[in-house]
């Protein structure tokens, strides 16, 4: 750190020099944020701008922005504490990038004005806490800013104006633009040093929070919203689990305990530090050149598919078209449901199903032992509409649509064991290539059991 003389700090104390704040003092930098920061990273960017305003300063402008992946890594500091490094994606090798904690960023590219008096100018802002060395910074990319910032980050907490060593909340880093010189100087004491006025620079100390505008820097906090799973690493962990664990949905959790699998996917590496014989498992598993066929081939069955009418099957489809997955939010869950079905469907040897027919001639009444299949509720303008479907013993598919069911076909489990019912034939209509029978005026002709 720089020892200076207490008379050179004088030289500049108590100056008042205007600051000139035409277009050509405005600076273009780069910020990078947490996916999940960007509402917050915008609503504080609207109050900092009513701040500029009142300072007679140029607004911060956003002028483009881009998400981007990033690496979280940890590293201690020459004082022990445990900080956050952020590594572009592209940086690491594959091996690396396997056990790597995923981020989803975004990169916001930003004008603001050079807060500046006479030759002095802000150029940053250091926050420390408690534990660690939580910090950002707005300032130009210039190599002898970032260079000083990061020499500034491991420094005494010592403030090179009034030369007081103390606790501080946070200090800023002004640079001599004709001496090339750094200063780190306590907040108290800007003024009194450069003859900037601290409200004036009060956007850059409302950042730090948030900013980030190096990968070289560090980034603390969990960030565990924007954390990202490749979709291979989706697919392998859901087929490992399944084949390890079996499969359990949130529905069957919630009714009986334990943890749902995509819950397990959600929290892969501590579920595999806990159980050492499920780790050594996935050791041999994931090196098998047949399970890595698995996986290439589940993704290749998604990704061909056109797009489809079922929400459901779309969303699983639009997802693993995309290279990363968010781990927390809803369509891991759905990614994860689609694979292990598919998974479990695939061991179960396939019957020869003869395709549906129509039934029947319309108008005409039968009688006849079906099976309900599925059942869902649509609102139109006359209320709520009962879709329900049936298949006979020939796989023959029946619909009724229907706006109050009896209560046992409203609520029994599904599918449900076939049933004798009397009903009339009402049309004949075919969807996705599959005829159906739709029938109207249906009684259940026994008595639940």
């Amino acid at each position: 750190m720089v020892n200076l003389d207490h008379q050179e700090d004088q030289s500049v104390a108590n100056t008042a020099i205007e600051a000139d704040l035409d277009a050509a003092q405005l600076q273009i930098s780069s910020v990078l944020i947490a996916s999940s920061q960007l509402d917050e990273f915008f609503h504080i960017l609207s109050k900092l701008n009513k701040k500029t305003q009142a300072f007679g300063l140029p607004s911060v402008s956003v002028l483009g922005q881009e998400e981007c992946v990033f690496a979280r890594q940890y590293e201690f500091t020459r004082n022990d504490n445990l900080v956050v490094t952020l590594v572009p994606i592209e940086a690491l090798t594959p091996s690396e990038r396997e056990v790597a904690v995923l981020l989803s960023m975004v990169r916001i590219k930003i004008s603001y004005p050079i807060i500046r008096m006479g030759n002095w100018q802000v150029v940053g802002k250091l926050e420390r806490e408690e534990g660690a060395d939580a910090f950002a910074y707005v300032c130009n990319e210039e190599p002898d800013v970032v260079d000083a910032i990061t020499r500034y980050r491991d420094a005494e907490p010592i403030c090179e104006h009034c030369r007081v060593k103390r606790k501080r909340s946070g200090y800023y880093v002004v640079r001599d633009n004709d001496a090339k010189e750094f200063r780190q100087v306590g907040s108290s004491c800007l003024k009194d040093y450069t003859g900037i006025d601290p409200a004036a620079a009060l956007f850059l100390a409302k950042m730090w929070t948030f900013i980030h505008t190096a990968p070289e820097l560090r980034l603390d906090g969990e960030n565990v919203k924007s954390q990202l799973l490749t979709t291979d690493q989706v697919v392998a962990r859901t087929l490992f689990l399944v084949q390890q664990l079996g499969f359990s949905s949130k529905k069957k959790v919630l009714e009986q305990g334990g943890c749902s699998t995509s819950e397990f996917v959600q929290r892969f590496a501590n579920l595999l530090k806990d159980d050492r014989d499920l780790l050594k498992q996935w050791g041999e598993t994931s090196q098998s050149e047949a399970f890595d066929a698995l996986v290439q081939s589940t993704l290749s069955y998604y990704r061909a598919l056109d797009p489809c009418p079922n929400l459901f099957d779309e969303n699983v489809r639009r997802a693993l078209l995309k290279e990363y997955i968010p781990v927390f939010g809803k369509i891991l869950p759905f990614v994860v449901a689609a694979v292990a079905r598919r998974y479990l469907d695939s061991l179960t040897p396939k019957e020869e199903v003869k395709p549906s027919v129509h039934v029947g001639k319309v108008g005409e009444k039968m009688e006849r032992a079906l099976k309900l299949n599925r059942r869902f509720v649509s609102e139109g303008m006359w209320g709520l509409t009962w879709t329900l479907l049936f298949e006979d013993e020939e796989h023959n598919v029946f619909v009724w649509k229907t706006g109050s069911p009896s209560h046992e076909l409203a609520h029994a489990d599904l599918p449900m064991a076939p049933r004798k019912f009397r009903f009339t034939i009402k049309n004949h209509s075919d969807y996705k290539s599959i005829a159906q029978t739709e029938i109207i005026r249906v009684k259940w002709l026994e008595s639940p059991a």
